[in-house]
């Protein structure tokens, strides 16, 4: 129960070097995927988001790489003829109303992201984007993003809007890697000067604790890298909100151990946007009640929605050249992690 600490527990007789197990404690007939999307799909709905970001979405093959479709994307409407997971997404938040596109990894890997805007407030212009990250499977896809005028208002307002998982791990050389893959993209996002991140980073804020070597039984701890390096250019919604990121946004109950971090964020680079208010995790003691902490029969992922309300502005150099027609929208960004 102890705030800000992150890393893995072993079950008592479990030897840390042992064979890897990532089984969850929660019986598998209650992971089925036509059991976990509609309460996926409800959890992400009922908080009446404008902009949803999704990572490890099961996507099968469903997003493939070709010289026509290099970035391995797929937009509503093309769900017709599809399998799996990704034809759900994309059909059922197209009638909620949403616009978007999904990425599947790089490689053999069968899972990806998903970006998505509700189209009665935002439309997104030009090309969707996807890439890679440190020469590794994952990737970020994103989208430019024009905010449709309110009432009376014609003020041309527009950013970035950015999804991407990292590489998952709790040892110092994956937290190097995963460095890597943060440098990579800031390069990506160099030219852009307001951007929305919604990130599964795998990457505590802060040092966290890590399983012995093989051989070892000295636990290691592991400094941050990745959340430091980009914080100097982004702003996180949670943490501006509550003054310290949440303690924890992951809890995964493993048959042979549980690991808990604060993993996901929703990030923000330019003065056009404002967190007003963010959706808290619950306390620790809720969770530790449960004996297969997440998922379980009433919670279907192992990672915490993650929601944030932010009021959205033209830039001041935009203000202060039309002062009367910038609209001031106040919009909700959900973050959903691990639908697979």
């Amino acid at each position: 129960t102890e705030p800000d600490v992150g890393g893995v527990a072993y079950e008592n007789g479990v030897k840390p070097d042992g064979p890897m197990n990532f089984t969850f404690r929660c019986p598998s007939d209650l992971l089925s995927w036509k059991r976990r999307w509609p309460m996926l799909k409800q959890l992400i709905l009922d908080q009446e988001p404008d902009v949803i970001g999704l990572q490890e979405l099961d996507l099968a093959r469903e997003c493939s790489f070709s010289s026509s479709n290099p970035g391995g994307l797929l937009r509503p409407g093309a769900a017709q003829g599809l399998v799996g997971h990704g034809k759900d997404v994309l059909k059922d938040l197209e009638e909620a109303g949403f616009d978007g596109v999904l990425a599947r990894k790089k490689g053999p890997a069968t899972d990806g992201v998903g970006l998505f805007w509700r189209r009665s407030r935002l439309q997104g212009y030009g090309s969707s984007m996807t890439w890679t990250l440190a020469g590794s499977v994952h990737v970020a896809v994103a989208q430019r993003l024009r905010l449709l005028p309110a009432s009376g208002g014609d003020a041309d307002i527009c950013f970035l809007a950015v999804c991407t998982h990292f590489k998952a791990g709790l040892t110092p050389e994956i937290e190097n890697f995963r460095a890597r893959q943060a440098d990579a993209l800031m390069r990506c996002l160099s030219s852009h000067r307001d951007v929305l991140l919604m990130a599964d980073l795998n990457a505590h804020p802060r040092p966290f604790t890590a399983p012995p070597p093989p051989g070892k039984e000295e636990v290691v701890t592991v400094e941050p890298k990745t959340y430091q390096m980009l914080t100097k250019s982004f702003r996180s919604a949670y943490a501006e909100v509550l003054e310290k990121e949440s303690d924890f946004t992951c809890w995964g109950g493993l048959a042979d151990k549980e690991c808990r971090g604060t993993f996901d964020y929703v990030l923000m680079r330019g003065s056009m946007f404002e967190p007003r208010r963010v959706l808290f995790m619950p306390p620790a003691e809720e969770v530790l009640r449960i004996p297969d902490r997440l998922p379980n029969a009433d919670y279907p992922s192992d990672h915490f929605l993650l929601s944030a309300d932010i009021s959205i502005s033209a830039t001041p150099a935009v203000a202060a050249a039309t002062p009367s027609s910038v609209p001031e929208e106040e919009w909700t960004v959900v973050k959903r992690q691990r639908t697979h």
